[in-house]
């Protein structure tokens, strides 16, 4: 039997209408973390790795509460270091949600970039989270990559 022989069972179901949204996620002894207090659509794969940073800033901020930090600062901190580092992400991951085509700049923005590694590496951190999506993919970052790229 191949797949082309098969027969549908069921309508397709998929995630369509997926929040993405920041929620507030501290309040007097409670905190959210992972998708529970920030959610961006799937389409980049981040949100995994988002996961892992917010439990890792919780943890710092609860630990920094046995040296006398009072509780309340300590999640404050923790949920604005959250919101501050996960921002590329969200901005990216709702850009590629829409699944348009690629504009024409920014196709060759890329192809231009594939030949130059330091560039690559900070389209990397944009996707990481360690390089502001602003530093990238500013109109003028992308007229220097074009123009080093025909230089």
């Amino acid at each position: 039997m191949t797949v082309a022989s098969g027969q549908r069972e069921q309508r397709f179901v998929g995630t369509a209408d997926l929040p993405n949204q920041y929620r507030t996620s501290v309040g007097p002894g409670w905190a959210l973390l992972g998708d529970a207090g920030h959610h961006k659509d799937p389409s980049t794969g981040m949100g995994i790795a988002d996961a892992f940073l917010s439990a890792d800033l919780l943890a710092e901020a609860i630990h920094s509460t046995r040296a006398g930090r009072p509780v309340d600062d300590a999640l404050g901190d923790y949920q604005r270091q959250r919101d501050q580092l996960t921002a590329n992400g969200f901005e990216l991951a709702l850009s590629t949600a829409r699944l348009a085509p690629l504009s024409n700049g920014l196709t060759a923005f890329y192809r231009a970039a594939a030949a130059q590694p330091e560039v690559v590496e900070r389209i990397f951190g944009v996707l990481g989270g360690s390089v502001p999506i602003r530093d990238v993919y500013s109109a003028a970052n992308i007229a220097s990559v074009l123009a080093q790229a025909n230089s």
